[in-house]
This record gives C-alpha cells, sequence and structure tokens, in this order.
C-alpha cells in the first residue's frame, strides 16, 4: 500500500523494527517457556514479565516509527486509513497485552499516544477533531486495560487457590482413606489377637472345671489348678491391656485424653512392672529384667503416669508376645537431666524400610514369630 521508491529506505526499517520485536518475544517465550519458570520459577516469571514490557515498548516503537517516516509523505486520504489501521491494532494490542497492565501501556502509549501530534492540522478542519477523538481512545482503551488486569490478576489469584485448596483436599482425603483402610487393617488384626486370649481363657476354665470336679484327687490336681489359674490370669491381663489399648485409641480420637504432667517418682512403677512381666515372660520362655541406675530412687521425674504406664505395657506386651526366644530388657538410664527409657528385646526386630512407616497410626507388621506364638 505504501512502497514507493522513494519510500524504500523506512519501509525497510519499519519492517525491520517490527520483526526485531516478533523475534525478541519470540526468543523469550521459548528460553523461558523452557526454563518452566512460570509454575515453579516465579523469580524468573517476574522477569519475564519485565523483559516482555520491553518487548512490547518495541512493538509500539515499529509504529510509533511508521508516524514519523511515513504520515509526512502521505495524503489525508492516506493518513486516515493509517489511523484507522492504527487503531484497529491498538484495540489488537488492548487483547493482547491487558492482562499484565505495564506491558500495554508500554505498547500504546509508544504506539498511539503522541501520534495526534504528528497529524497535519493545517489544510482540514476535522484533523482537531480527530485528534482529540484519538487521545479518547487511547484513554478509554487504557482504562479498560486497566480494569482487564486488575481482574485477570484476581481470576489467577482465585485459581491458584482452588488448585491448592484442591490438593489439599485431595491429600487430606487420600490420608483419611489410608488411615481408614490401616485403621481396618488393624482392627481386623486386633479382632485375630483377641482369639488366642479368649481361646486360652476358655481352656483355663473348662480345666479347671473338670479338675474342681476330681475332689478325691485333692493333692495331685492342686499344682494343676495352680498352673491354670496362672494361665488364666496372665490371658486376662493381655485381654485387659488389649481393651486398653483400643479404649487409648478411642480418647485420641475424640480429643478426650487429658494428659496430666507432673513430677513423679517412678522407680515403684519400674519394680512392679518388672515382678508383673518377669512372670509373663517366664510363662513364654523368656528372660525379663530391669536396668536402672543405682541412684534412681532419687529422681523425680516430670511425667503423667497413668500415660507412662500405658507406654511401657504396649511395649513390653509386643515385646513378649513377638519375641521367641532370648528376652527383654527394661533399661533406664540418665542424662543432662532427662531420663532414656527403652524396651530392648532380642526379636526379629524392625526393617530398616519400616522405620518411619511404624510411627505412622493403627501400622502393625506382620511379624512370624508371633504367628508361630499362636
Amino acid at each position: 500500500f505504501f512502497w514507493g521508491s522513494d519510500l524504500a529506505q523506512e519501509l525497510y526499517y519499519w519492517l525491520g523494527i517490527g520483526l526485531s520485536s516478533s523475534l525478541f518475544r519470540s526468543v523469550l517465550m521459548y528460553v523461558y517457556r523452557k526454563k518452566n519458570c512460570f509454575e515453579k520459577r516465579p523469580e524468573l516469571a517476574r522477569q519475564y514479565l519485565y523483559l516482555y514490557t520491553i518487548g512490547t515498548f518495541l512493538a509500539g516503537s515499529a509504529f510509533a516509527y511508521g508516524w514519523l517516516a511515513l504520515i509526512p509523505h502521505l495524503s489525508l486520504y492516506e493518513q486516515l486509513i493509517y489511523l484507522l489501521s492504527i487503531i484497529a491494532l491498538l484495540f489488537g494490542g488492548l487483547f493482547a497485552y491487558s492482562p499484565y497492565f505495564p506491558a500495554y501501556i508500554a505498547f500504546s502509549s509508544s504506539a498511539l499516544w503522541l501520534s495526534p501530534l504528528l497529524l497535519d492540522y493545517t489544510s482540514e478542519i476535522y484533523m482537531t477533531g480527530l485528534a482529540f477523538g484519538i487521545w479518547l481512545i487511547a484513554l478509554v482503551s487504557t482504562m479498560f486495560a486497566y480494569r482487564f488486569s486488575t481482574t485477570f490478576k484476581v481470576n489467577k489469584e482465585l485459581e491458584v487457590n482452588v488448585y491448592r485448596l484442591l490438593s489439599e483436599v485431595t491429600l487430606k482425603r487420600d490420608e483419611a482413606v489410608s488411615a481408614n483402610l490401616a485403621k481396618s487393617r488393624f482392627l481386623a488384626s486386633v479382632s485375630h489377637d483377641l482369639r488366642q486370649p479368649m481361646h486360652a481363657v476358655s481352656l483355663s476354665l473348662s480345666t479347671l472345671q473338670q479338675l474342681i470336679g476330681r475332689k478325691q484327687e485333692v493333692e495331685r490336681i492342686h499344682p494343676m489348678v495352680d498352673e491354670n489359674l496362672a494361665g488364666l490370669q496372665h490371658s486376662v491381663q493381655y485381654l485387659n491391656s488389649m481393651f486398653e489399648a483400643l479404649l487409648d485409641i478411642s480418647r485420641l480420637d475424640a480429643g478426650t485424653l487429658n494428659i496430666n504432667i507432673e513430677y513423679q517418682e517412678i522407680q515403684s512403677l519400674l519394680k512392679s512392672l518388672e515382678y508383673e512381666y518377669s512372670i509373663m515372660a517366664k510363662q513364654e520362655g523368656l528372660s525379663f529384667s530391669l536396668n536402672i541406675p543405682s541412684n534412681f530412687h532419687m529422681y523425680l521425674v516430670r511425667v503423667d503416669i497413668r500415660v507412662l504406664e500405658r507406654l511401657l505395657r504396649n511395649l513390653i506386651t509386643n515385646a513378649i508376645r513377638y519375641t521367641s526366644k532370648g528376652g527383654i530388657r527394661l533399661s533406664i538410664r540418665t542424662k543432662n537431666n532427662l531420663v532414656d527409657i527403652r524396651v530392648i528385646d532380642t526379636g526379629l526386630g524392625v526393617p530398616k524400610a519400616m522405620k518411619e512407616k511404624i510411627f505412622e497410626e493403627f501400622i502393625q507388621l506382620q511379624n512370624p514369630s508371633a504367628r508361630e506364638k499362636n
């Protein structure tokens, strides 16, 4: 449309500026998308926006150069056509650049804002009104771009928040499903574990009924009665321990397990556990020992004695149950005003890969030694 030998050099410059702007933005987009900065590197995304704003300024400068280089050589009719083309491109820029307001300002200010000053006002009176119209369009488009960029930013923030919330909800749901499955497996395992002591209770009671019926053999059956009573007591203690553990789980879930921490003397508790579990371990063919410092009776420990007892009973009971040979040791150490309590056994131990897993809720490893003892 504009080609002519007298404008050849200006048109080449104009084309060069426009292609440089397009090439700059294309390379910029390629490089930063390759870096995957938009999702994972916010600091690079901000850097990209700054450079992209420079690119839009170059794009606007191409049109600004057109005003400077071409308008002086055009008729009024051709100027009007060029002007209408620039306004159309302005709305194209509005669509392309307004999500980031500084980019649109860089484009529109260089492409259009100064253009009315370059119009030829000497020959036609309507040029003054046209210049006013151009500035009015620029003002309205700028207001629209500002409103759009603000809305775009809010929408993107909402989108990010929605994705974040969905991710959190999905994670919580997966955790809930996993916890529910683990709880189901735990309860199934507990149900299985409760059968053995219940069966032992039934056998002991049946044996006692038979022995009591044979009154004429009192001297011979007396040791057998004692043995069955001891076994019955052991089974009842184990059942009570299991039910207490289940009750504690229910209290924890309901948030009703009260912790009362105060200074306590715990050596009496440790001695009581030693006496009780020495008998239980002996019945299983195991040894049980308590290893405490000689001056431990002088120590007061800040603890909830009831919760500590439950914890130690659970650990010792499991140690006895899952140890096929050897023994269990309850070891107490003191260091730097702290008390280190350890339950040590000669069982199979915990595989290295499961050492973190066992601290999750309702996790129970399938230990073959327990199956053999059942």
